[in-house]
């Protein structure tokens, strides 16, 4: 858990900042226990399931639906729904989310291990963003 604070805080730092984290990626990689590719199917703000949602309490959250069509960590498959920062509230602006495109997403579990959370400004990326092909190479390397 002390890990995961850490890594959340310096990736928070680094959103907050604009530039790369100072965490190596493979790190970052070994950390997080769910990390999958898959097309997205719907987003929309929700009430928070049972208020926890990535780094806030707040009583609304965006619920991002999935469809999975690799797994690198977590085993999952087929739709996968997660939360984050209900929009707007991101300290993170100028990210696009379209319906229909692939994905590259980083998650963790609550504290309850019932629902998935990411960092919609570090671990969500469209597979065009320029971080994805390095994640990707990085995931087939180490994920053969």
């Amino acid at each position: 858990m002390k890990r995961i604070l850490i890594l959340s805080f310096l990736l928070n730092a680094a959103a907050a900042s604009g530039t790369r984290p100072i965490v190596n990626q493979q790190q970052i990689i070994q950390w997080t226990p769910v990390i999958v590719e898959g097309i997205l199917l719907n987003y929309e703000n929700v009430p928070a399931p049972n208020r926890q949602t990535y780094f806030t309490h707040d009583p609304v959250a965006l619920a991002v639906t999935l469809k999975v069509t690799k797994s690198w960590k977590g085993n999952l498959a087929g739709q996968l729904k997660v939360y984050t920062w209900a929009l707007g509230k991101a300290p993170c602006t100028g990210i696009e989310i379209r319906k229909g495109q692939p994905y590259l997403l980083f998650a963790d579990w609550n504290e309850a291990k019932t629902v998935l959370t990411f960092d919609f400004c570090r671990n969500f990326r469209p597979l065009k963003a320029p971080y994805a092909a390095e994640d990707l190479r990085l995931l087939n390397q180490i994920f053969p």
